[in-house]
Formats: structure tokens, sequence, C-alpha cells
């Protein structure tokens, strides 16, 4: 995976335990993943795994049709893509979950906080 990073230097590239974060512009992080994608396939017999592969836009001019837009267009520009669009890769302008905690818009977050914490007390009630 070093190798694969030392091939994107424009992107930031974090590991925690079995997830995988690229920071960078939607087409580098993009390049980078499908990269990524074909050495753990290669290399480890590994798949992404769908459900967990997904775009965060952190940008209040997006929405989900135009960010799922962006997507199928870098994807559609460079064919070296093409197996990541095929994933039906998820997209959010919201927010998504690192290691578990939710990261995002403050109102995303905040949802999925008190929706947590309703279900906590919940449990611990019953």
């Amino acid at each position: 995976m070093s190798a694969v990073c030392e091939r994107h230097l424009d992107c930031n590239v974090v590991g925690m335990c079995d997830e995988i974060f690229i920071i960078a512009r939607l087409s580098k992080a993009l390049s980078c993943a499908a990269e990524m994608k074909k050495i753990l396939k290669a290399d480890l017999d590994m798949d992404l795994n769908k459900p967990k592969f997904n775009v965060f836009f952190p940008d209040d001019s997006f929405s989900p049709d135009t960010d799922r837009s962006a997507l199928e267009r870098a994807a559609r520009a460079d064919p070296a893509l093409a197996d990541l669009a095929a994933m039906g890769t998820g997209v959010s302008p919201d927010g998504i979950r690192v290691a578990g905690v939710p990261a995002g818009v403050d109102a995303w977050v905040k949802t999925l906080v008190a929706k947590k914490a309703r279900s906590v007390i919940t449990d611990v009630a019953n």
C-alpha cells in the first residue's frame, strides 16, 4: 500500500484498522482508490467492502444528486476508474462514520449522536 501512496502524493491516505481514508480532490482520490482496489485484489485477494466505500463531499453547495453526478463524470472521464464506478459507491454531502465516529456537517453529526443516545437509553431501560 505504501507504494500506491508514493504514486499518489497529492492524496492524504490514512489507514485505521480495516478502513482506509483518502483525502484529496475527487479525481485524485478516486485514482488512488482504484489502484488500491486492484492491489488489494491482486496481492491479498481482498475486495473493497461496497457498503463501506463512500465518498463524502464536505461542501454546502453539493447535494446527493450533484455529488453522484460529479462522481459519475469523474469515473467516465478515466477508464481506470471503471471498477469503482461499477461498485455503486455511496455518496454523502452530510458526513461519514470514521471508525464508528460520525464526522461531517454539524446537523448530521448531532442527529446521529442523538439517535444513538436514544438507542442506548432504550437499551439500558429494558
